[in-house]
């Protein structure tokens, strides 16, 4: 997987973290402040980014639809299906298949705090080949931080 690749895959998960992996009981829209980190693994260089922090505004129609919200690893791999999406009071549990060009699994979990609040980590494991396989980890958190504009 190229350094390209890599980057939007953050990107894109942080994305994701920002659109709220939840069902309507566990979360509440409005204006929410996201912080995302990763550490990379498999590599003969690992690395860890600094955490990204952004706001985005999660609205209603975004937690009263959970299929809208089931993280999707990749928007350009359309051969990306989420399986063993769960929730459980307030945790939410999910894995990702992607096929073809960009494979790839993942798995996540999330645990919200009344509903305001959310912390939560998802593995992702490429599956190129042998010698370019990479072990992905992000964690993040999430805090609503008001009414959006």
């Amino acid at each position: 997987m190229n350094t390209k690749t890599v980057l939007g895959s953050i990107i894109i998960v942080t994305l994701l973290a920002a659109a709220g992996f939840a069902a309507p009981p566990v979360m509440k829209y409005g204006l929410w402040e996201i912080t995302t980190s990763m550490e990379m693994k498999g590599m003969q260089m690992p690395f860890a980014m600094k955490p990204m922090t952004h706001t985005q505004c999660i609205t209603k129609q975004d937690v009263e639809k959970p299929e809208k919200t089931v993280p999707q690893v990749s928007k350009e791999n359309k051969d990306c299906t989420i399986k063993d999406y769960k929730v459980s009071g307030n945790h939410v549990t999910w894995k990702t298949v992607c096929t073809g060009k960009n494979a790839m699994t993942s798995t996540g979990e999330i645990t919200y705090s009344k509903g305001t609040s959310y912390e939560g980590s998802m593995t992702m494991d490429t599956a190129e080949s042998a010698q370019h396989a990479m072990h992905m980890v992000y964690h993040f958190k999430g805090k609503r931080i008001g009414d959006c504009k």
